[in-house]
């Protein structure tokens, strides 16, 4: 399988803090604080937002 072919499912907290519109800071601080409205899942010291779960909140 081509790396092409294959579809992004979840985004880093770089990309989710650009597709919201805010820094890395301010989204490390909700995470940090239990503010966050969006799911998050930590895979050892990564966390990682699923693609859908962002879909999701913008369309509420």
């Amino acid at each position: 399988m081509k790396k092409e072919n294959i579809s992004r499912i979840t985004y880093n907290v770089e990309e989710t803090a650009i597709a919201l519109g805010i820094s890395k800071s301010l989204l490390y601080r909700e995470i940090q604080q239990g503010t966050i409205e969006i799911p998050y899942h930590k895979v050892g010291n990564r966390i990682l937002f699923s693609v859908a779960a962002l879909e999701k909140y913008f369309n509420e």
